[in-house]
């Protein structure tokens, strides 16, 4: 029980720190000369924090938990957090929510799951068969 949790933990920690940053008034620019849009940094999260997910699901990426239900489930899950994340960001002063902002947490989750789909069908075509 206690090993399961710990394929947890980076998704607790992504999630934490997701929560952490929406609690936060305003959010300073990055430093260098570099600007990142908005919906780019909430595809770059999100897909950060889909990839943990799944980690957490497939128990570390396990050859036997590598299917697409849990690719849909963790997709869900980061759908559904970006939901609450928006809906906590209303009740923090200098924030707004947004749908459009859900939408892009959505498609981090998305592409992030769908890279990971097909780097999985990669691998499975490689491996040798008998």
């Amino acid at each position: 029980m206690a090993i399961t949790l710990l394929y947890w933990f980076p998704a607790i920690a992504t999630a934490s720190l997701i929560a952490w940053l929406s609690h936060q008034p305003s959010l300073p620019d990055l430093p260098g000369p570099i600007e990142i849009p908005d919906w780019f940094a909430h595809i770059l999260e999100y897909g950060f924090f889909e990839l943990t997910v799944l980690y957490g699901i497939t128990r570390g990426f396990q050859e036997g938990r590598r299917t697409m239900v849990r690719v849909v489930a963790s997709v869900t899950m980061g759908s559904l957090y970006g939901i609450t994340d928006e809906w906590h960001q209303s009740f923090t002063f200098g924030r707004d929510a947004s749908v459009w902002d859900w939408t892009a947490d959505t498609v981090g989750a998305v592409l992030a799951g769908s890279m990971v789909i097909g780097i999985w069908r990669r691998m499975a075509a490689l491996q040798p068969r008998v």
